[in-house]
């Protein structure tokens, strides 16, 4: 059921994306799909319904709204992610196709991250409570540390100097290329840490090592840089040597 929740979810995105000409709307459609489906998991769970199934459900529809709130926000009022308009003009005539399966495939990797919720809610009695309060505290960090990278960079964005096409470094910006990115994956290992205490939640664990594939490897750092340094040149690239690509850390200073 949350297979083709999730498959059904990004079929109407990607009508939303051949009216609008934005392919960027899928992960608009992944991140509140995920959200969607924890809420149906909670309902539709066999188990009396515990604290720990609610406090997961919480915490992955909060990462959800928020996120996807952002997003929308982004792409609603943007034009299309270069990524995405690349791969539209090499594609040319079956762009539509390709999208399509994109799209799905987006779904298929969203049902996996609801596993943890699963698990959980499937589970007649909680897990531990030191693999609770551990998940749900680096969540919360995951959570507050990512919505304030985005904050930041969105409000750079707005700047003189974001306009002028420079490089941000405000806050969680100075010391990593992509503090975004790095809280989410904190996020994702908060949600493993709090479902590891029951019975099979130990795989879970996919999730965050999923993530940290995708944002390092695949849709994430790589396409990201590769825009960046088309835009910005010398300065990202000195920007490059300066600050850790991922894990905050104290910046360096080019000689």
């Amino acid at each position: 059921m949350v297979l083709a929740g999730m498959l059904i979810v990004q079929f109407l995105f990607w009508i939303i994306h051949r009216v609008r000409q934005n392919a960027a709307v899928v992960d608009v459609g992944w991140t509140l799909g995920i959200g969607l489906a924890a809420l149906f998991l909670v309902w539709a769970s066999p188990t009396p319904v515990l604290a720990s199934h609610l406090i997961l459900a919480a915490m992955i529809f909060l990462w959800s709204s928020r996120l996807g709130l952002h997003l929308v926000r982004r792409v609603f009022h943007g034009p299309e992610d270069p990524r995405f308009s690349d791969l539209r003009h090499r594609l040319g005539r079956s762009a539509g196709v390709v999208f399509f399966l994109i799209f799905e495939l987006e779904g298929l990797v969203g049902s996996v991250f609801v596993l943890p919720l699963l698990f959980v809610a499937w589970s007649p009695t909680s897990g531990a409570r030191i693999w609770e309060w551990t998940g749900a505290i680096v969540w919360l960090i995951g959570w507050l540390g990512e919505s304030q990278a985005d904050r930041q960079l969105a409000r750079f964005k707005t700047s003189p100097e974001g306009q002028q096409g420079q490089v941000c470094r405000v806050g969680w910006w100075a010391y990593s290329r992509h503090p975004n990115y790095f809280f989410e994956w904190l996020v994702w290992i908060g949600i493993a840490l709090f479902a590891s205490g029951v019975h099979q939640g130990v795989w879970s664990w996919i999730c965050p090592v999923l993530m940290l594939g995708f944002l390092l490897q695949v849709s994430g750092i790589p396409p990201t840089e590769a825009q960046a340094l088309r835009t910005r040149g010398d300065a990202y690239r000195r920007y490059q040597k300066e600050v850790s690509s991922f894990i905050p850390w104290i910046p360096k200073r080019s000689r």
